[in-house]
């Protein structure tokens, strides 16, 4: 028997749903007047400095975007928030939440070191009863995210990157398909990039891919205080017919920069952490054999196309153009467009997958402090909102919403009335694993850079996930 897909199914009994009150009653008892605006607080962690610069400027300016989009809306919500720079250090992530929860936040964006989300929430965090939403750390959380709050489960930690054993798995398929017979491994020493590697060895012990060398590099430490040369001599000099990379953009690009100049490139697969369209301009090469693997955003997801055709038909909301500045010269922008359109014309280039991680990342955060309703500010509400507005649990489905990658900010108002939505993301339809706390089934493909491409990247093949 043919079963249909949950949405479908909620969707086809909500017609039927519908229908019945209309005709019993006259009107549908679920309608709900819409919440009007008031100020959403947050604090960020976000690595301004260090080895995660990179990521610290993907959230900097996602959350920007998100403060014009809602700002654009005009629905009276707007954003406060304080940023505090990690500088990519555990312990200086602690002191930052210190200060952030001393200053009255609730709930917490970022940080972006597996490492540092940790101490975060064994020093900090757990104790207080306030959630974060990580865009990027996805490894080692799950022993601190729970909490009993009147004998009900709470979680207070999420993320919305591809869990390590997912990249691990990616690693596998992308060796096998492109024929490899031996590889070489370098990976982070932290949480996140020892858990690729050992999910990656495993998978290419089962398909007969002999692993060559594993080296560890501390994933902490500058790029500059690595034997670069060392380590690239060691892999390039070994048997292997491939190369892994999972490190940190920071250590990971002097790696490239350092391997294109010097030697005769073997073919190379990168980790998530990698995957960035403007990487061949960082590092000064064309990485024409480099392969990455991670999240396949929704606009280039398989059988989705950019935009959906009935879309690019309709005008912008309200023809509205927003003055901005964009490099000290102030422009008219609309900032209610999908985000790999509009990320360039802001800030002069594509966005990353963690980007649009951080991005929807931003988003649940916001949608969630909305849930909680006004005047309920508390870190375990947030929390027990997050998931409302992640995946919108079975029952009734007026109560519930889909507010998707083009339009999420018209139900800002709908969710402060109480409405349960289900947020489809930038980066797929984001739900996070009961245990784990990471994304449920994120759809990965690989690729190649293609300048010539509107997000910088072609696509090789799909990667379907075994598990959650």
């Amino acid at each position: 028997m043919y079963t249909l897909p949950r949405r479908d199914y909620m969707a086809a009994s909500g017609a039927m749903l519908a229908g019945l009150f209309a005709g019993c009653i006259g009107e549908n008892p679920f309608e709900r007047d819409e919440a009007e605006g008031w100020m959403l607080r947050f604090g960020m962690l976000a690595p301004e400095s260090g080895p995660f610069e990179r990521f610290g400027q993907d959230m900097i300016e996602s959350v920007e975007l998100l403060e014009r989009q809602v700002e654009a809306a005009d629905l009276g919500f707007a954003l406060e928030y304080t940023t505090f720079d990690t500088e990519s250090d555990p312990d200086v992530a602690v002191a930052g939440a210190e200060e952030l929860l001393d200053d009255g936040y609730e709930v917490l964006l970022g940080p972006c070191l597996d490492e540092a989300v940790i101490e975060v929430m064994k020093a900090v965090t757990a104790d207080a009863q306030v959630p974060i939403i990580s865009p990027v750390a996805a490894a080692g959380m799950r022993d601190f995210r729970r909490l009993t709050i009147d004998g009900e489960e709470t979680h207070l930690v999420f993320s919305t990157a591809p869990d390590a054993h997912h990249i691990g798995r990616a690693f596998n398929r992308t060796a096998a398909l492109s024929g490899a017979q031996a590889v070489g491994i370098v990976h982070g020493d932290g949480a996140y990039g020892t858990r690729m590697r050992d999910e990656a060895v495993d998978e290419f012990n089962l398909r007969g891919i002999s692993v060559e060398v594993e080296l560890a590099v501390d994933e902490e430490a500058d790029a500059a205080d690595l034997d670069i040369r060392d380590i690239l001599t060691e892999l390039h000099n070994s048997d292997a017919d491939l190369i892994v990379m999972a490190t940190n953009p920071g250590q990971g690009q002097e790696l490239l920069r350092e391997y294109y100049a010097n030697f005769d490139p073997k073919p190379t697969v990168l980790s998530d952490r990698l995957r960035d369209p403007e990487l061949p301009s960082i590092v000064g090469a064309s990485l024409e054999e480099a392969i990455a693997v991670g999240i396949n955003p929704i606009h280039s997801r398989r059988g989705i196309g950019a935009v959906p055709q009935e879309l690019e038909e309709e005008e912008d909301p309200d023809d509205l153009d927003l003055e901005v500045e964009v490099d000290d010269e102030v422009v008219d922008i609309n900032p209610h467009r999908p985000i790999y359109e509009v990320f360039p014309d802001l800030f002069g280039r594509r966005p990353t997958s963690q980007t649009m991680q951080t991005f929807d990342a931003a988003v649940i955060l916001v949608l969630s402090i909305v849930s909680a309703r006004e005047g309920f500010y508390e870190g375990p509400r947030i929390a027990q909102a997050v998931e409302r507005v992640a995946s919108a649990p079975d029952g009734p489905v007026q109560y519930q919403a889909n507010y998707g990658f083009h339009n999420y900010w018209e139900g800002l108002g709908e969710i402060g009335a109480g409405t349960v939505n289900n947020y489809l993301g930038h980066t797929g339809d984001v739900s996070f694993h009961p245990s784990r706390g990471t994304r449920q089934r994120p759809m990965l493909n690989a690729v190649m850079w293609d300048d010539a491409a509107p997000d910088g990247f072609a696509e090789l093949f799909p990667i379907p996930l075994q598990f959650g």
